[in-house]
């Protein structure tokens, strides 16, 4: 649980952070725009890029070289901000420039790639991580909410124990918590339920003495239930 606490305001934090750079490219841009002087330029040279990936198979990225006049006459060259895997430009080509007039040398391509691309990319990543950290906050809310119901208000029932597994499907410095299953036989329908604990960061195994383990339930939906698991000892961080 401490770890999902850390994961979920990181992940949080990480989704807003992105979200504030996205916004302040994008006004950073909508000004640049407002303001810049649009011409005509020229691809001059297409820059590779070669990346090897750790699976050892390599990359290329590829950048167009423009040349411009500015207002003055003075002859500009950059480098586009933007790569990709295949040029969509080629030398001598003719394409629109915007740059600022009081420094030309910040000039850019006038298409969407070169100017809104990474924008989307954080947007698209803050949306990602905003997300799942917020998912994680309303299910632990809720857990600890019906928990605490549970522990109020639930109807206490004996159940038998199944066994102790692993949960593999969390991994923590590569350790996999633990879960207790237990089962009751609903003497009103006569329905067998499962019951899982919460995680539990050590094998507690060794720890049950007893056949039968407390749960608390939802008197009408036993599907709501809490393993009651203080039976076990506490664990000195």
């Amino acid at each position: 649980m401490k770890i999902l606490n850390i994961v979920k305001y990181l992940f949080t934090a990480i989704g807003l952070i992105f979200f504030i750079i996205s916004f302040t490219m994008y006004q950073s841009n909508t000004t640049f725009l407002k303001n810049a002087v649009k011409t005509q330029g020229e691809v001059i040279e297409i820059i590779r890029n070669k990346t090897k990936k750790s699976n050892g198979e390599v990359s290329i990225s590829t950048y167009p070289v423009v040349s411009f006049k500015d207002k003055v006459g003075k002859i500009i060259t950059f480098t586009s901000s933007t790569g990709s895997s295949s040029s969509n430009y080629f030398v001598k080509q003719k394409i629109e420039v915007v740059y600022s007039p009081d420094n030309p040398e910040q000039a850019k391509i006038n298409d969407f790639s070169s100017l809104w691309t990474g924008i989307v990319i954080f947007v698209i990543l803050g949306t990602l991580f905003f997300i799942f950290g917020l998912s994680i906050l309303i299910f632990m809310y809720s857990k600890a909410k019906t928990k605490k119901h549970l522990l109020s208000n639930g109807e206490k029932i004996e159940t038998e124990f199944i066994k102790v597994d692993v949960n593999q499907f969390i991994s923590v410095n590569n350790k996999n918590p633990y879960v207790i299953f237990t089962q009751w036989l609903n003497p009103k329908t006569s329905e067998i339920h499962i019951f899982k604990s919460d995680d539990i960061w050590f094998d507690p195994t060794n720890y049950i003495n007893d056949n039968k383990i407390l749960v608390l339930i939802d008197k009408d939906n036993p599907k709501k239930y809490h393993v009651d698991t203080s039976f076990l000892p506490k664990v000195v961080n």
